[in-house]
């Protein structure tokens, strides 16, 4: 006689099971090396002071930056807070949306927080392979295939970046014909056998462990490895290491830009770490953390650029980060060569 079968509950995960990041009280006007200490005291993701969240992370960067003595304050994000129980799919939205972590409600005040790491890795949404049949023409998805080819030949993974995905993902013709490459792998090396196979000049930027490969029909490739940035100094050019794409995506400058289409299964998909897709919906320009115009002053001309071009607000963040950067200023590491670059380009 066979048996019945058993009908197993399905686990539903709260927001409380997820809290993996713990969140330190401190007073209202806590400067940024106190409160880094705190956070290294308590082993705290987060400072709670005064009403406003301050990631560890953020208080790392300005000390890094000679900025200890702001006040942490100043440096603070908006976060989404839930209540313990709010379920898992209502974190991993707002996670997905692009908030760097979610509190988590308690009693006497948020004690923790949830971060992407808990909630589980985002994979590359299949969503954008029908854009980029729409709107680049069959050679260059050809070449980009040969791109994620040549990168799988490699034990690597290739990923179209830059603006070129923002303009597939907004619905424009691409504005240039230039492609933005970014490789966890070797990205000179893979430069080198892509300008063999296409008849192309390279130049290669070891530092910054770019190569640019100039081809008569595709116009300008730049290949650049998947890498970190570390900021010794306001306006200064960063040290860079090699690291993984979501790294790459982070390390930059608004999330419209933070965005990246997969090349090595040919499938095209998007990863969207940031919440760059609802930032376009919603015509807003978002920076991606609160130094980041300190970092590179050079990004607040790029902001004048995107709202001028691209319709683009900037929001209450962004805003405030552009204060904060141009009270800070001058910057004497930033050349004067980088600047007209840049102002050349809005």
């Amino acid at each position: 006689m066979a048996k019945r079968a058993h009908a197993y509950p399905q686990a539903s995960l709260a927001a409380a099971d997820l809290a993996d990041v713990a969140i330190a009280a401190a007073p209202a006007g806590i400067g940024v090396a106190e409160a880094l200490a705190l956070a290294r005291k308590r082993n705290a993701g987060v400072i709670a002071a005064g009403g406003s969240w301050a990631l560890r992370d953020d208080l790392v960067r300005a000390a890094s930056l000679g900025l200890a003595a702001l006040r942490a304050a100043q440096i603070a994000r908006t976060l989404p807070a839930v209540d313990p129980a709010a379920g898992e799919g209502k974190v991993r939205h707002l996670l997905a949306t692009g908030a760097p972590l979610v509190v988590v409600k308690g009693a006497r005040g948020a004690a923790s927080a949830v971060s992407g790491r808990a909630a589980g890795a985002r994979l590359a949404d299949a969503s954008a392979a029908g854009r980029v049949a729409r709107g680049l023409p069959g050679e260059v998805r050809d070449l980009l295939e040969t791109i994620g080819r040549i990168a799988e030949e490699q034990d690597g993974r290739a990923y179209l970046v830059g603006g070129l995905v923002r303009d597939l993902w907004r619905g424009a013709t691409p504005a240039r014909r230039d492609l933005d490459i970014v490789v966890e792998g070797d990205g000179p090396v893979l430069a080198r056998d892509l300008a063999r196979a296409l008849g192309g000049s390279l130049v290669e930027h070891r530092r910054f462990l770019t190569a640019s490969v100039d081809t008569p029909r595709f116009g300008r490739i730049d290949v650049a490895t998947s890498r970190s940035e570390r900021y010794e100094a306001p306006g200064a050019l960063p040290r860079v290491l090699p690291a993984t794409i979501a790294d790459d995506l982070r390390r930059r400058d608004f999330t419209v830009n933070a965005m990246a289409i997969e090349l090595s299964s040919r499938d095209f998909g998007l990863i969207d770490p940031l919440g760059g897709r609802l930032d376009l919906a919603r015509r807003r320009l978002r920076v991606l953390h609160p130094l980041s115009f300190v970092e590179d002053p050079t990004r607040i001309f790029r902001a004048a650029r995107y709202a001028a071009r691209l319709g683009l607000s900037p929001d209450a963040a962004t805003a405030r980060a552009q204060a904060l950067a141009l009270r800070l200023a001058p910057y004497a590491a930033l050349s004067g060569q980088r600047i007209v670059n840049i102002v050349a380009q809005v």
